[in-house]
């Protein structure tokens, strides 16, 4: 299957990515990705993984250094996403040469990702998502042996259980924290509203939220980082708090929340809301 045929499928106005040439041309390759993955001379990295809620974004990739890669994303309404290519390996990272056009109408798929083990788990980290991957560790997310609806985990590996800290890259290191601190809000400012589109292809609707600022009285010498996420104390499902700015001994953060259908936040911070980065093991030490 010839690249040019693949492309055909945009002629007849179908996305190209979802076209019968590309689904075909997709599972051949899968194919001698799996062939390939037999080998016992493969990189760590190589392997199948996967990432979802198990309802609207189920996303894998399959992929090793010569045969290449193949990514799908599946929702409730069929599948969203395709893509195949090459991938090359340097620096420790892993990137993906996508042959087909990335997409416009929603989340494109990412092509440089870090491989992090931690112990027999391993990941594929998109490098942007590399603090959020550090956040969710500290919030003790990632400790769970059940699912993954977070990042992509090798499915052999996803359910095994894992101890101590994951092997990320040296600068990425320090976001990793040795136990979960704690700290207060000391002043909360008026919420604003604001809109963004939404992550599912199949909602046509901009997602509304309110965005609060608010002051913490914990700050750099705490071990505090701008773009670190707390979470309120023994109230599961309220949203995080992510820190902005950051001095010695004091902090700024942002509070997120939705609103409802007349604009008004379902949920507001409050002065003396104690904090923490896992909200599950809150931590004065």
């Amino acid at each position: 299957m010839t690249l040019l045929a693949v492309h055909a499928g945009a002629d007849d106005g179908q996305d190209p990515r979802l076209s019968p040439a590309a689904e075909q041309a997709a599972n051949a390759k899968s194919e001698k990705i799996k062939a390939e993955l037999t080998k016992d001379a493969k990189p760590w990295w190589a392997g199948r993984y996967s990432e979802g809620d198990g309802m609207g974004a189920n996303t894998s990739i399959i992929l090793a250094p010569d045969a290449g890669f193949v990514y799908q994303w599946h929702g409730c309404l069929g599948i969203y996403d395709r893509n195949f290519g090459a991938v090359q390996e340097a620096d420790g990272r892993v990137e993906l040469a996508p042959a087909l056009p990335l997409a416009t109408d929603l989340a494109p798929l990412l092509t440089k990702y870090i491989p992090v083990r931690w112990q027999s788990r391993k990941y594929l980290i998109p490098e942007e998502k590399m603090l959020e991957f550090c956040n969710k560790f500290n919030a003790g997310d990632l400790q769970r042996t059940f699912g993954n609806p977070y990042f992509l985990v090798e499915t052999s590996t996803r359910e095994s259980p894992a101890k101590g800290k994951p092997e990320v890259p040296t600068e990425f290191q320090k976001y990793l924290l040795d136990r979960p601190v704690i700290c207060q809000i000391q002043e909360v400012r008026k919420p604003k509203i604001a809109y963004e589109k939404s992550q599912y292809p199949d909602d046509t609707k901009d997602d509304r939220f309110s965005s609060t600022s608010v002051s913490l009285n914990k700050g750099q010498d705490d071990g505090f980082f701008v773009g670190m996420v707390l979470y309120r104390v023994n109230h599961y499902g309220v949203s995080g708090i992510t820190v902005t700015s950051v001095d010695k001994n004091s902090s700024e953060a942002v509070f997120r929340e939705n609103v409802t259908l007349d604009g008004i936040p379902t949920l507001l911070p409050l002065v003396g809301w104690d904090l923490s980065t896992s909200p599950r093991r809150p931590s004065n030490e």
